[in-house]
């Protein structure tokens, strides 16, 4: 994995300040954005913004399915398939009444 070919993926760092290369180590509170991402970013504000399943004009239905697709993205990333069986022992089997 080569630092220069994933720092020409983030446009900030193209900058120089004060003649020397910027060095961002302020990531606990905000983190720089690759250009794919703002890309993508500006898109939605430019093309697609809308209210997120509040309305059900065109935009609006557009701008839900885009977030909620998002959404299930997110979670097949985060929270792998996990097979699992559940174990319920004769005593919690029991109807309560």
């Amino acid at each position: 994995m080569n630092i220069d070919t994933i720092k020409k993926e983030f446009p900030i760092f193209d900058e120089k300040i004060q003649n020397n290369d910027l060095v961002y180590l302020d990531s606990a509170n905000s983190s720089q954005k690759p250009k794919v991402v703002t890309d993508r970013i500006n898109e939605f504000y430019t093309k697609q913004f809308s209210n997120v399943g509040r309305s059900v004009h065109y935009l609006a239905v557009a701008a839900t399915n885009l977030y909620e697709n998002t959404r299930t993205s997110v979670q097949s990333l985060l929270m792998p398939k996990i097979k699992m069986k559940l174990f319920l022992p004769k005593v919690q089997q029991k109807r309560l009444i």
